[in-house]
């Protein structure tokens, strides 16, 4: 009779289960797939970030060219009134006639004024030509 080598540790290391090689593999499958799903979340969140900035500053650069085109316009139309014949020679009347005109096509203005370097108001569009006037009452805008 042959003998058996003795091995004592043989003895002590039990058989891998099954279960155990199921486990093993859920796991091996499920890391790869977490890391790439928050790889996923972090760059689309990323991504959705850049779109809204972008969209962000594209909104801000068209509202940024309506205010300037609205500026514009009322700077060429008071540039218009300001060129009025009638400035020149002092006819304030026919010139309050011309601004209450060009008040009515400018739906945003409150109204026109023109003031004296004093500060003293002398027509004023939204009144009716000749009504008591007061002096400019913001003096640092002025």
């Amino acid at each position: 009779m042959t003998a058996k080598p003795h091995t004592p540790w043989l003895k002590l290391q039990r058989p891998i289960s099954l279960r155990f090689h199921l486990i093993l593999l859920v796991f091996a499958t499920m890391i790869p797939l977490v890391i790439c799903s928050v790889w996923m979340v972090v760059r689309f969140t990323r991504d959705q970030r850049q779109t809204f900035q972008r969209g962000a500053l594209e909104r801000t650069l068209a509202l940024l060219t309506a205010v300037d085109s609205e500026i514009r316009g009322s700077i060429t139309t008071l540039q218009a009134l300001a060129s009025s014949h009638d400035l020149d020679v002092g006819n304030l009347p026919a010139f309050h006639k011309d601004a209450a005109r060009v008040l009515k096509s400018q739906p945003r203005w409150f109204t026109i004024a023109l003031a004296l370097p004093s500060s003293r108001q002398v027509v004023d569009a939204a009144l009716p030509f000749g009504s008591e006037l007061s002096t400019v009452r913001e003096r640092a805008s002025f």
